[in-house]
């Protein structure tokens, strides 16, 4: 799962952050009882990237993350 993010990272263009990998992992992936799908990586990253762009922020945070996790699962 760490080798896709970083690929997916290095394809988009975004510094691979161990720290902010483990967040994913760790605090969504566990807490949230959600597997490690291999489509995952692309579809978050791309989401928080996208966040990044229209809000100006520019950099994926945890903030970004969080905001791309809770789109891309959203509960109807």
């Amino acid at each position: 799962y760490k080798a896709i993010w970083k690929q997916v990272c290095s394809g988009l263009g975004i510094e691979f952050d161990n720290q902010l990998f483990d967040f994913v992992v760790d605090e969504l992936h566990v807490e949230e009882n959600t597997p490690l799908m291999q489509c995952y990586p692309r579809d978050i990253l791309q989401l928080a990237s996208d966040y990044g762009a229209y809000t100006g922020h520019g950099e994926i945070d945890r903030v970004a993350l969080k905001w791309a996790w809770n789109n891309y699962f959203l509960e109807i």
